[in-house]
């Protein structure tokens, strides 16, 4: 078994918090978790991992792979992340088809209970610091594939198996700030400019949609969405939400869906779901990347 490096290899990045049930807006020291720190106290429940476990919600499986381990990464001889480096055997079930060798022609058939076992790399990162109370997760992706869902869905259960009145809370990391990187970093592709008005039938839930789309747009219209785009959005307390309508090129637009090149691979960053964009960085062929015979990324990579 291996991966076509053809397929990308990628890092999500997203941020977690543990919330307490009943506190809004009260967050757990995650070095001073239930007495000891969350990184020790999550070790110690992957071992429940080491047999194959069913998310049957989902239809996938999830399974603890070769690698597990933790230490301290320091900056200028001072601790600066407490890590824990683990992989996850992950795949999908409950699916009946027909698998053809490419190369052979040769027919296997697949029935509900087979699942695929790809392994994936993840990493938890908790920052030193006192009242640390968020740290980061990087999650492994192979072209399309991932297992974001179930590795934190297992996650949870954990933390919720060390104490009940906990919940994991896992988001995208600076979605406003990352957006902002990529438009001024990247090719614009396409923008699509989007109006919403209410339909004249008023029995009609539906409302009408009138669209403008500008594909390879001008290095003008480029710059001046780029400079219009930090003021598309606005900050409320902790969210991000959309200042309303505004004007480009004489549209007045409700929503915005912006397309970038990425090294080759397109990224839709749309105004109205901004807070559902996901920072992954695609590390193929990063200088310090290394792989197995099967083409894996090495764990030390």
């Amino acid at each position: 078994m291996g991966v076509d490096l053809s397929m990308e290899i990628g890092l999500e990045i997203c941020s977690f918090s543990i919330k307490v049930k009943n506190e809004p807006g009260a967050l757990v020291n995650l070095h001073t978790y239930t007495g000891e720190d969350l990184i020790d106290k999550i070790k110690n429940q992957l071992y429940h991992l080491q047999e194959l476990s069913q998310i049957e919600s989902y239809k996938k499986t999830i399974e603890l792979g070769k690698e597990l381990g933790d230490g301290i990464i320091y900056k200028e001889n001072r601790p600066y992340y407490k890590y824990l480096f683990f992989s996850v055997l992950s795949g999908e079930y409950g699916i009946q088809s027909t698998l053809k060798d490419m190369n052979t022609g040769d027919i296997f058939e697949r029935n509900e209970n087979h699942t695929e076992e790809i392994e994936f790399y993840i990493c938890l990162l908790m920052p030193y610091g006192k009242g640390i109370s968020k740290g980061l997760i990087l999650l492994e992706t192979i072209g399309a594939r991932g297992a974001k869902t179930v590795t934190i869905s297992k996650l949870s259960e954990y933390v919720k198996n060390i104490d009940d009145r906990f919940s994991l809370e896992v988001k995208p990391i600076a979605p406003y700030e990352y957006a902002k990187i990529i438009l001024q970093n990247y090719k614009v592709q396409k923008v699509r400019l989007v109006k919403y008005s209410k339909n004249t039938d008023v029995s009609s839930p539906i409302c009408e949609r009138e669209e403008k789309i500008y594909i390879n747009p001008t290095a003008a219209f480029s710059d001046k969405l780029k400079e219009k785009f930090p003021s598309i959005l606005k900050k409320e307390k902790n969210s991000i939400i959309s200042s309303g309508i505004v004007e480009i090129d004489e549209f007045e637009a409700d929503d915005i869906k912006v397309v970038v090149d990425i090294d080759g691979k397109s990224k839709t960053i749309g105004v109205n779901n901004i807070l559902s964009i996901n920072a992954v960085e695609y590390i193929t062929e990063h200088p310090s990347m290394e792989y197995d015979e099967n083409n894996f990324p090495t764990a030390e990579a």
